[in-house]
Order: C-alpha cells, then sequence, then structure tokens
C-alpha cells in the first residue's frame, strides 16, 4: 500500500451538514448521511520489493500486512468526527524460474480488508472485504558472480485493475481503476555474513490523473546464526533493517482537495527478522515505522512467509531472504 488519496466518502448515522443558501435536505428515516472529505487508500498495483528477493526463485508465498490508523494525520484535520481506519491485506503469490534459474515470471493476488470508524455514535463505518488487483512480474539475471552470489537484476511487474475501484471494495469511496506498469532493477551484495539487498523502480499509470511513484529499497541483514545440517529445524536467523523512500513524481502534497492524487513523499524504516526452516521455507516478521509526515499511518506489522521449490530448494545460496517492501 504505497499510496493514498483524498476522496469523498459517506458515512451514514452522522447528521448531514448544512450547505449556505440551501434548505436542508431531510434524511432517509432511521438514516442521516454526510459526505466528508478524507484520505483514504485506493486499489493500486504494489512494489515490486513486497515480499521480494532480487534472485529469481522456484517459490511459493504469502504476505499479512496490517496498517493502523491510515492517515490518521491527514484525517485528524480534515474530519474531526472521523475516527479512523484499518487495513489488512492478505497476499497469495507464486514465482517459477526457467533458463536455469537465471529468469522468472510471477503472480500476485491480495485479498484486502477496511475498517472505518467513526466517533460519533451510531456513525456508522464497518468493514469491507475484495480481492484487489492481480500483478504479473517478470525478473532477469543481468550480472551475477556464481563465487559470492552478488548480482545485478531488472524486470517489469504489471498490475491490472481486476479488483474493485475502492481499496477492500469499500462502498461510498472514489478512487482510480487503472493499469501500471513498473520497470525496475534489483541487487544483491554479500560479505561473509553480511548482505545487502534493494530494488529500485517507477510505477507508472495509465491514468495521467493518477500519481507516477518512484521506489527506493534497501536492506542490509546479518546471519547470526547458520546450520547446514538439513535436518535441522531452524536453518538460519538473520535479522534486518530496510529503508524504503516513496516519492511522487507528479501529484506532489498531501493536503490538496483539488488533486486526489496527491501523495506525499513517504519514508518507512523496517526493523525485522529471518527465519530459514528446514533448508526449505522462510519466516519473516516485520515492524514497519514511518518517520516522515504526514505520517501514512502509525505502524505496520508484517508477516511473509516463503515455500521454495525446483532449483531453489537444490541451490543453498539461492535462499536469500526477501525484502518488506513497505
Amino acid at each position: 500500500m504505497s499510496v493514498h488519496a483524498l476522496a469523498s466518502a459517506v458515512f451514514p448515522g452522522i447528521p448531514p451538514a448544512p450547505v449556505p443558501g440551501q434548505p436542508p435536505i431531510p434524511p432517509a428515516p432511521g438514516v442521516s448521511r454526510q459526505r466528508i472529505t478524507i484520505a483514504v487508500p485506493w486499489a493500486r498495483g504494489f512494489k515490486i520489493a513486497d515480499n521480494q528477493s532480487p534472485r529469481p526463485q522456484d517459490r511459493f508465498f504469502f504476505t499479512f500486512n496490517y496498517f493502523d490508523n491510515l492517515d490518521k494525520s491527514i484525517n485528524s484535520r480534515l474530519a474531526p468526527t472521523f475516527g479512523g481506519m484499518a487495513a489488512y491485506r492478505y497476499l497469495f503469490g507464486y514465482e517459477k524460474t526457467f533458463f536455469d534459474g537465471n529468469a522468472s515470471i510471477g503472480l500476485r493476488l491480495p485479498l484486502e480488508t477496511l475498517t472505518v470508524n467513526s466517533r460519533v455514535p451510531g456513525g456508522g463505518g464497518g468493514t469491507s472485504t475484495a480481492l484487489g488487483n492481480l500483478t504479473l512480474y517478470s525478473k532477469v539475471m543481468l550480472l551475477e558472480n556464481p563465487a559470492n552470489g552478488n548480482l545485478l537484476s531488472g524486470g517489469l511487474a504489471v498490475t491490472m485493475p481486476t479488483g474493485p475501484t475502492a481499496f477492500g471494495g469499500a462502498p461510498g469511496i472514489a478512487g482510480f481503476h487503472d493499469a501500471q506498469v513498473q520497470p525496475f532493477l534489483g541487487y544483491y551484495r554479500s560479505s561473509g555474513r553480511f548482505y545487502l539487498q534493494g530494488f529500485e523502480a517507477i510505477d507508472i499509470p495509465t491514468d495521467p490523473h493518477d500519481v507516477t511513484m518512484q521506489y527506493n529499497d534497501i536492506g542490509i541483514g546479518y546471519y547470526l546464526y547458520r546450520n547446514s545440517d538439513p535436518n535441522a529445524f531452524v536453518s538460519a536467523i538473520a535479522p534486518t533493517f530496510e529503508t524504503h523512500i516513496n516519492v511522487p513524481l507528479n501529484h506532489v502534497g498531501a493536503f490538496r482537495p483539488n488533486d486526489p492524487a496527491g501523495t506525499p513523499n513517504v519514508v518507512d524504516l523496517t526493523f525485522g527478522v529471518n527465519l530459514l526452516l528446514r533448508q526449505r521455507s522462510m519466516l519473516t516478521f516485520a515492524f514497519v515505522n514511518p518517520v516522515t509526515g504526514p505520517r501514512p499511518f502509525d505502524f505496520e506489522t508484517t508477516v511473509l512467509f516463503n515455500y521454495y521449490f525446483g532449483r531453489t530448494r537444490a541451490r543453498p545460496s539461492s535462499l536469500t531472504p526477501p525484502l518488506g517492501g513497505m
């Protein structure tokens, strides 16, 4: 979830706001509504760095993200009676290598849930859930040093508007319903127990009214523990620290009521730990803290799971931890 937009939303149970010079419109029996402008997440593509390795891999993968108090710093100014939002995202994916492991193709599909609260008693809100937009991507190895695993890769991700316009299919919220094309470069470098990896990408929408984003993602990790015994339950433990910088190349700024795609610069710091289990799967726990204002959320918790097969499992050097990517 990389960007949010200003949108008009309708919430039941809140007395309608009067319009100067016009008589008030009586609400339907037992229901009153108010249209307020708030910042909400819309259904959009995903950063290639989300649960991703620069190396082509054979894997099934799953991601869980929880975002607490979405756009609280913006909405507390725009709509003081608005209680806040929380988002849950469950992402399912598959990646398969070819050309002797030097390239891969993959897909990922999210299930999104948005929960809206109101500070006004009986002010409505609620929870909505829907499948999001399907993303197809490809990776290819550009340079590799087989001796140490250092590499440079590139590729392309394409997100199609297969899901609803609003995140989680939330009713009463407008947004963009376009495709995004995301070319990217990935890199990985290791030195002893330390490793450095990252992605550079540009996310280009097909609708010029939507925002074009530049993603800069870099992570450093350290293998605190490694065990080559294939019967060991925990094969490796690698704490990681990541920095994610999301820069809008147009539609810059958070408080732009006349620009629904207005987006601030965001810097997130991610603290996590990777557990390699039985030389065949990777379990990752992470905590994400946005450090720039207006903060897009108070905090995020993330769980990543990767199950490796084929060439990747046969080559232990290919079992590199993923980036969290927010």
